[in-house]
């Protein structure tokens, strides 16, 4: 069975981690603190403590993990961060993925995540990590786009 790691995407996430765990995938969802007994609502799914914003967190908790989801797509109310964590932070978690089991990372590419662009093509043409973009913007569709590009980057 497959490890998705889930970063990101609050309510989205819940969503893509319950689809997952129904597909058949094991499924963590990254948290910034240590999590809190019964706290997550996606049946079959964990959480870990796994925080974009403090990279190392992330890169302590993908053994085992084929592909990531990067649910940062959304500007929110702070565009120029939402474009760093997009661009730089995405761009080094690649650096820190390549001699580790993650296969792939599919990352939403509308909004923010047009940042995320440039870094996922590097990677994917670097190191063969497979690279996938949801570019559908959260209601209907996106959990369908979500679920086909989590497996379009395991290739």
């Amino acid at each position: 069975m497959a490890r998705a790691l889930i970063l990101g995407g609050e309510d989205r996430a819940l969503a893509l981690a319950e689809a997952l765990v129904g597909d058949g995938w094991a499924v963590w969802i990254g948290v910034a603190d240590e999590p809190v007994e019964g706290s997550l609502d996606a049946p079959g799914a964990e959480a870990v403590v796994a925080d974009p914003a403090r990279l190392g967190s992330v890169v302590d908790a993908i053994e085992g993990v084929a592909v990531i989801a990067w649910l940062l797509g959304d500007p929110g109310a702070d565009p120029e961060a939402a474009r760093e964590i997009n661009g730089g932070v995405l761009a080094r978690l690649f650096e820190e993925i390549v001699d580790t089991p993650v296969r792939g990372v599919a990352y939403e590419g509308w909004g923010a995540g047009e940042a995320a662009r440039a870094p996922a093509e590097r990677a994917s043409e670097t190191w063969r990590i497979g690279v996938a973009s949801i570019d559908v913007e959260p209601g209907p569709g996106w959990l369908d786009a979500a679920r086909r590009a989590v497996s379009a980057a395991l290739g």
